[in-house]
């Protein structure tokens, strides 16, 4: 993400972005695109990995997905409702001055409060569908596309505190 690896540490829209992969660095391209566009009340909405019915870990444990560990590493996600939600709630605040600042443009982290590791989110998933949890296998041996293993090569905690002072609580968390 447009925050690079932050070694776990807790990341906030004022963290200064840190892109590491050509994927990252093209995102911080276009948000400053827009930004450079002095366009009144834009919201710059970072996500993590987006989750709901049909994708993320309960669709991979449906399909048997691998559950890969790698020490000390923390994803955040957000579930596809909860991205609704904040769209929602920043359509009935364009009006809001406290929110957009002077600049009228803001950057919010929309995830949930609850930063975790992949297999552990994996497992959980496998136990809700009622499937056996497989072990899990180490990083350095997963056999993942180039694109899976770029997750792991980055870690933080993104802290969502101006998302829930928009929405107020998450349908999701």
């Amino acid at each position: 993400g447009v925050y690079g690896d932050q070694g776990g540490r807790d990341v906030t829209e004022e963290t200064a972005p840190a892109p590491k992969t050509a994927r990252a660095k093209r995102r911080l391209e276009a948000e400053g695109e827009w930004l450079a566009l002095g366009a009144r009340r834009l919201a710059v909405v970072r996500l993590p990995g987006i989750y709901g019915a049909f994708r993320g870990p309960v669709a991979k444990a449906r399909e048997g997905n691998a559950r890969i560990a790698k020490e000390g590493h923390l994803f955040s996600r957000i579930h596809v409702d909860d991205v609704v939600l904040l769209c929602s709630a920043l359509l009935d605040r364009r009006d809001d001055g406290d929110l957009w600042g002077p600049s009228q443009a803001c950057v919010i982290n929309c995830c949930d409060s609850d930063p975790a590791p992949q297999h552990e989110v994996s497992a959980l998933a496998y136990e809700l569908l009622g499937l056996p949890v497989p072990p899990a296998m180490p990083f350095d041996s997963a056999d993942i596309s180039a694109m899976q293993r770029s997750f792991y090569e980055e870690s933080r905690r993104m802290v969502n505190q101006k998302l829930l002072s928009i929405v107020g609580s998450l349908r999701y968390d």
